[in-house]
């Protein structure tokens, strides 16, 4: 199955070499936004909620739980 370019805009890993790094906060939370939203999509539909996704932070940054034991707040970075 080819993928439409177009589907593309908001992608974290680039298909060429010259990666454009997340050097703010704002840039981050657009991409951060994009994968919680992965799960919903009706393609895989997996979850109703982003915060219901297991393997998402989502949780993380809303209900401040690390529930895996090695998150750190991106916030602080910025």
């Amino acid at each position: 199955m080819k993928v439409d370019e177009v589907d593309r805009n908001f992608r974290i890993w680039q298909r060429d070499p010259l990666a454009i790094p997340l050097n703010s906060g704002e840039k981050l939370e657009l991409k951060l936004y994009s994968m919680y939203l992965n799960p919903l999509q009706s393609h895989g539909n997996l979850v109703k909620d982003p915060l219901d996704f297991f393997w998402s932070s989502a949780r993380f940054y809303e209900k401040v739980t690390d529930e895996f034991g090695f998150l750190t707040p991106h916030r602080d970075q910025f």
